[in-house]
């Protein structure tokens, strides 16, 4: 597993398996609590 930003879509050879939010993520000046970050696992 592996966990990162969100961005718009999720990397090539992963799924999401939930999402969650993180102060490490935020992007814009004004900070929103919707989920911003993704837990990732590895597609075989």
């Amino acid at each position: 597993m592996v966990n990162a930003c969100a961005s718009t879509y999720q990397p090539a050879g992963w799924v999401q398996t939930s999402s969650y939010y993180t102060s490490s993520c935020v992007y814009s000046s004004v900070p929103s609590f919707s989920n911003n970050a993704w837990q990732l696992k590895r597609v075989s």
